[in-house]
């Protein structure tokens, strides 16, 4: 099959479209996110009196 310019400008705005519409979906993602106050709390899960792994120098995993 050969590719004319037609066949080409229409594979091009085929592409444009397409990046287009996940750069919108990507942005719709991003704003239900914000609207939604979404908070991230991380917790390392080892305190008193879990330490955590111990490293070979001593170091306690709690205490990195």
């Amino acid at each position: 099959m050969i590719l004319t310019r037609k066949h080409l400008t229409v594979m091009a705005v085929a592409i444009a479209v397409i990046g287009v519409f996940i750069g919108v979906r990507r942005y719709e993602i991003r704003q239900t996110i914000a609207d939604n106050d979404l908070k991230i709390i991380l917790d390392a899960g080892h305190g008193e009196p879990d330490g955590g792994a111990v490293g070979i120098n001593g170091t306690l995993e709690k205490d990195i």
